[in-house]
């Protein structure tokens, strides 16, 4: 019956095109309350539309194929009507099964993401402006930062970093800022000394010798130490005293001599100092070919015992974060790796208020990486390279040399499986759970949880089945004397897909009750066969229990 095949396609492609029309009207009238970023609220919605859609998506099946079979011409049979809706129905079940299977956990993820950031940003938001009315100018600067990575665009971080800056200034002239436990070596007016240094460098080369000296001499005020400063104010000091015949040329072999210093830097393994020269000569002028070389080269050399807080800040905008805390071995064995917050990227993992104890050891730090079983404890501010976050160790460490590294004892595959399995089970993915389900217990994670979910997943290409099956009987069963209008359909197919769905709630629920009965009474590798069984003799239940209720149809 071919006709029935179009059928059942026509009125299921209509009510899957209404549902997802409705389903993101209700995303967009509960954005307001929702209190998601604005830069994340339209992914925000998008992401809740997909699930509102997948919990719509078993009534509208059973309503899609009842209405099919009611349609039929003449008296068909069960089997008959059956086997032509079954088709297109198979077809139909695949590909929703596999948009729940693998759609719905990243949809359900990626929403869960964009909720608890703008929470955290609004969190941090309040800490830094409390802070900021205290004059604890560290503290809101490490608030705001924690804003910056997850949404350097939005308004309110943008007004605060500005009034955070404007107090910098401020202050920087009567009083250094106060070094925060594990941050060394910062200079928040950086920017500001910096801009006194360019001002300072035009000066000097249209011969203005005496703004070049007064402006370099406020840059080293704000920022000091800083050797090509010093360089400069010398210069323009015996420029005062004999002007020179060439300021063009002075400057160029100025230019020069601070690029050789930074290879000095390059050669004898300060990365960082080498950072820093040729960041600013980068910023000087961007076309020089040998200050970009060497800048790579030496961001490159620093990545070995320190990491960027860029990458950092990628990671957590682009694949979310929550705590974490990972115990491994016992007494004098047991390591502990814990962070406020942490986010897997392909680059490494990224942890933020990061904690390192073992029965001898403990380490601190406000950023960290994890990369090949290494963790990287200094953190580089690469928009800002003078501030250096650096670790705390308890005790000291033995070698100066070796403080910002710090072997884990644990692989980062381990904590990427952990990080992976101690995930909300919704939001993790259908083959980490296939593989990886029963192997969390190595981490002390209890299996259940994810079996639990594993098995509802399973459950629902089988329950996309038994409702076909069911809608098909109905559909004979309570067949009309005549055909429905098309008014009446457009009216009676959404409204009986709304009103069906609370009732199959019920039904999964008595479903999920049979499923945890079952993993209790086998938890371990015996459950996911045992389930796969339960399911397949319900579905044939449900073959014969809708065979007997269409016997009962109404014949022409």
């Amino acid at each position: 019956m071919p006709r029935n095949r179009a059928a059942f396609l026509k009125y299921m492609v209509g009510l899957m095109f209404l549902a997802i029309v409705v389903s993101f009207l209700l995303a967009v009238l509960s954005a307001r309350s929702s209190g998601v970023l604005p830069s994340f609220l339209f992914r925000w919605e998008l992401a809740m539309a997909v699930g509102t859609f997948a919990a719509w998506v078993p009534a509208l099946l059973l309503v899609a194929s009842a209405m099919a079979a009611e349609n039929a011409d003449g008296s068909p049979g069960f089997h008959s009507v059956m086997l032509s809706v079954l088709t297109p129905a198979l077809t139909v079940a695949v590909l929703l099964s596999l948009f729940y299977l693998l759609v719905c956990p990243l949809a359900d993820g990626r929403r869960a993401f964009y909720e608890q950031a703008s929470r955290d940003f609004s969190e941090s938001l309040a800490l830094a402006e409390e802070a900021l009315g205290k004059n604890d100018l560290v503290t809101a600067q490490g608030h705001a930062l924690r804003c910056r990575a997850i949404d350097r665009q939005e308004a309110r971080y943008v007004d605060l970093n500005d009034r955070i800056q404007a107090r910098l200034v401020e202050t920087a002239s009567i009083e250094a800022p106060a070094q925060e436990p594990g941050l060394a070596a910062q200079e928040p007016a950086r920017e500001t000394a910096n801009r006194f240094y360019l001002e300072a460098l035009t000066a000097m080369k249209e011969g203005r010798f005496f703004d070049a000296h007064y402006l370099a001499k406020r840059s080293l005020a704000m920022y000091p130490n800083r050797q090509e400063v010093i360089q400069l104010v010398s210069q323009s000091w015996d420029a005062m005293q004999e002007l020179k015949a060439s300021p063009e040329k002075a400057l160029d072999e100025e230019f020069y001599a601070r690029k050789v210093q930074g290879y000095e830097y390059l050669e004898s393994g300060d990365y960082l100092a080498a950072y820093r020269m040729y960041l600013d000569l980068a910023e000087e002028r961007p076309s020089d070919q040998d200050t970009r070389k060497y800048l790579q080269l030496s961001a490159d050399g620093l990545s070995a015992t320190a990491f960027f807080l860029g990458d950092l800040e990628r990671a957590f905008q682009s694949y979310g974060a929550r705590p974490f805390r990972m115990v491994m071995g016992v007494d004098e064995t047991r390591i502990e790796l814990s962070a406020d917050s942490a986010s897997l990227s392909p680059a490494g993992v990224y942890f933020r208020g990061f904690s390192y104890r073992s029965a001898s050891l403990s380490v601190h730090t406000p950023y960290a990486a994890l990369r090949s079983g290494l963790v990287l404890l200094r953190c580089v501010d690469d928009e800002n390279p003078a501030n250096v976050y650096a670790p705390e160790w308890q005790p000291a460490p033995p070698d100066r040399n070796t403080a910002n590294v710090l072997e884990s004892g644990m692989s980062e595959d381990d904590v990427r499986e952990y990080f992976l399995l101690s995930s909300p089970p919704t939001e993790i993915p259908l083959w980490t759970l296939l593989a990886r389900s029963n192997s969390g217990a190595r981490f002390g994670i209890d299996p259940k949880p994810l079996l639990n979910e594993l098995a509802s997943r399973l459950a629902y290409p089988f329950l996309v089945l038994i409702l076909v099956v069911l809608g098909v009987a109905f559909g004979l069963r309570f067949r009309p004397p005549e055909k429905p209008s098309l008014g009446s359909t457009v009216f009676w197919a959404p409204a009986l897909s709304a009103a069906l769905s609370p009732v199959l709630g019920v039904g999964a629920a008595g479903g999920r009750v049979a499923q945890a009965a079952l993993l209790t009474a086998l938890p371990g590798a015996a459950f996911l066969p045992a389930w796969l069984g339960f399911l397949s003799i319900c579905t044939v239940l449900a073959v014969l229990l809708a065979s007997r209720i269409a016997l009962h149809a109404p014949r022409a």
